[in-house]
């Protein structure tokens, strides 16, 4: 199957969001289409921030990812975590998912990126093992998140 992919640019963030809304059903986030959009356009805005790619198949977006830049001593420097990738489910198991997360990374080694992480639902063991095929490597840690409150 022919994919094609292209860097989603700020005019892109309707479209975009109407995929993650696909996503975030599938995995069963909550979505609150404002307040994931307040997030996602400065990061097409600012190239420092990360990027997103689209999956095209034909004239058909099948999917996007999406990658978040930090930086880390440990992994001594740019860091990113590959934030979001999903593939619609019509398009799953023809290697469109695999190809994306290659052209990903791709894009991730150009940005000067040493090391990218991803988490995965327990649940999905499908895409952990993808993850696993391709060289992803199960931590022997927890991520631990705690969402702060800025004060003004």
């Amino acid at each position: 199957m022919n994919v094609k992919f292209t860097i989603a640019k700020p005019y892109d963030a309707d479209v975009l969001l109407n995929l993650m809304q696909k996503y975030y059903e599938y995995d069963g986030l909550e979505f609150k289409r404002e307040e994931l959009k307040a997030a996602l356009i400065p990061l097409l805005k600012n190239k420092d921030y990360g990027f997103s790619i689209f999956a095209f198949v034909e004239n058909e977006i099948v999917g996007y990812s999406t990658v978040c830049f930090g930086y880390s001593i440990e992994f001594k420097g740019k860091d990113a975590f590959l934030d979001e990738i999903f593939v619609h489910e019509k398009f799953r198991n023809k290697g469109i998912g695999k190809k994306l997360l290659q052209r990903t990374e791709e894009e991730a080694i150009k940005r000067g990126v040493k090391a990218l992480h991803l988490q995965v639902e327990h649940h999905n063991e499908k895409a952990k093992k993808l993850y696993e095929e391709v060289g992803y490597k199960n931590q022997p840690r927890f991520t631990l998140t705690k969402w702060l409150k800025i004060v003004n």
